[in-house]
């Protein structure tokens, strides 16, 4: 083991957060390292082509409303690239028993946006459309205390009202996060809410405010998938410091002086004033707990939940259903299987290989189905089989592709803020460490690029003061 080579700065996670820490710390301070320990760059995101069409096997696009992600294309060179989805994906289908039923049309985030999406509800259900139309009349929370929290499902419950919630907007919302929106916080995956009722302002009001403003729909991609904007970080990253791949880190400790030691597993030992932890709070909780170890503790508190995906390229002539629509999410989750479906193909445009179509599902456990336990082949059957009479297949698929995220999903339940809180003043005790990523302000893709401008505060803020206004 040779002595400690000295580096301005040491990002840990190679991920669309880590990526971003490092181009924004090399641009002031080149010369860093970031350190990656699988053999690519981009984390969950990772875009690859079947046949000549683009197919994002992680997440395929962000939430419009969270103006990180849109900001950072911008930034690189990829502005002219984001897309909105296809006029066929403003359509979203709900698994009602066995068969397939459109919801009402017209929403931002489950939230009805024009006198058309309230005439829809009216058709579906009169006493529904009354409730939700009624919002604006709600007595509304005291969220004066920074700590006061609630969850997503008591939320939506109070503002639109059981029956919406339980039909509509949980089903969809649990979708978005991957968890149960009974146990989510709604402070911490949907900020967006919480300030509209603060402001003293109804959800109905804003989101056809920002709807007349001209604001994107409820998602946005790039047209030649996620992936474009890791590689054009990466390309930003690598021309102000050190981006290495397949190099895992054994831990990180203080040094004294405000400096920090990583160690990693090949016997190297970097000596940083800087180190942002980048892979999320479960992995950040096994590097730090030798060296901050009830700030490690306060991490592990953090609950995580697995995501289970199979995609499948399916011949068109073997698929009765025209897959008009963004795809389906099943209103009763509690038996498990498939909870949910994307039509890749009819989602976003340059992604229908010709003569096939892509079709991706979500599994989960449940009742009747242990996803957790099941094997890939056996993912890929119980996909199939559940498509299979909701689609109309016939035939076998072309190819299959099975995605598995074992405990990789933070769930930020009711008190993560106040958890949070509590993390942050033990990293203080530590001015060399900044934590970022998905799990501390949320767990998407914006949220994990806000934590990084807020990561990198401490150390006097991101150097785009410009682009430092969406993140916040």
């Amino acid at each position: 083991m040779g002595a400690p080579r000295e580096v301005p700065w040491v990002v840990i996670g190679g991920g669309i957060a880590g990526l971003e820490a490092a181009r924004l710390l090399g641009i002031s301070e080149p010369g860093g390292v970031l350190l990656e320990a699988t053999d690519r760059f981009g984390g969950i995101v990772r875009s690859d082509t079947w046949r000549g069409a683009v197919l994002d096997v992680g997440p395929d696009g962000w939430v419009a409303a969270k103006p990180q992600m849109r900001a950072l294309c911008i930034e690189l060179g990829l502005g002219a690239e984001v897309v909105e989805p296809q006029p066929a994906a403003k359509k979203l289908l709900a698994r009602v028993r066995n068969g397939l039923e459109p919801m009402p049309r017209g929403l931002k985030l489950t939230i009805p946006t024009t006198a058309r999406a309230a005439l829809g509800i009216a058709a579906r259900d009169k006493g529904m459309a009354r409730r939700v139309l009624l919002e604006p009349l709600v007595t509304r929370k005291n969220w004066g205390d920074s700590h006061t929290d609630e969850s997503i499902g008591d939320f939506l419950r109070r503002r639109m009202g059981a029956r919406w919630a339980r039909e509509v907007s949980l089903p969809i919302l649990a979708g978005i996060h991957s968890g149960d929106p009974d146990e989510l916080s709604v402070r911490a995956a949907f900020p967006q809410f919480v300030e509209a009722e603060a402001a003293g302002r109804s959800l109905l009001g804003q989101a056809v405010a920002r709807r007349r403003a001209g604001e994107a729909g409820t998602f946005l991609s790039l047209r030649g998938g996620l992936g474009q904007l890791v590689n054009a970080l990466v390309e930003a990253a690598a021309a102000a410091g050190d981006l290495r791949l397949n190099d895992p880190v054994r831990g990180v400790e203080g040094a004294g002086a405000g400096r920090a030691r990583v160690e990693l597993l090949s016997g190297e030992i970097l000596d940083t004033s800087r180190v942002v932890v980048a892979t999320g709070p479960r992995v950040g909780a096994q590097l730090l707990g030798a060296g901050a170890p009830a700030l490690a503790a306060k991490l592990e508190e953090i609950p995580h939940g697995s995501a289970h995906v199979v995609i499948y390229a399916l011949a068109e002539k073997h698929v009765a259903h025209t897959l008009d629509a963004s795809g389906f999410i099943a209103i009763d989750r509690r038996a498990g299987g498939v909870v949910a479906a994307s039509f890749l193909s009819s989602k976003w445009p340059g992604r229908k290989p010709e003569g096939f179509v892509f079709v991706r599902a979500f599994l989960a456990s449940g009742t009747h189905f242990d996803a957790n336990a099941a094997t890939d082949a056996e993912l890929a059957a119980r996909g199939l089989e559940e498509l299979t009479p909701l689609l109309g297949l016939s035939g076998n698929p072309e190819k299959d592709w099975v995605r598995r995220f074992p405990r990789a999903t933070p769930q930020p339940v009711v008190g993560h803020i106040a958890r949070m809180y509590s993390a942050r003043a033990l990293q203080d005790q530590h001015p060399w460490l900044a934590l970022v990523g998905a799990g501390y302000s949320g767990v998407g893709l914006g949220d994990a690029l806000r934590s990084v401008h807020e990561g990198l505060a401490r150390w006097g803020g991101p150097p785009f003061p410009s682009i430092h206004v969406a993140f916040r």
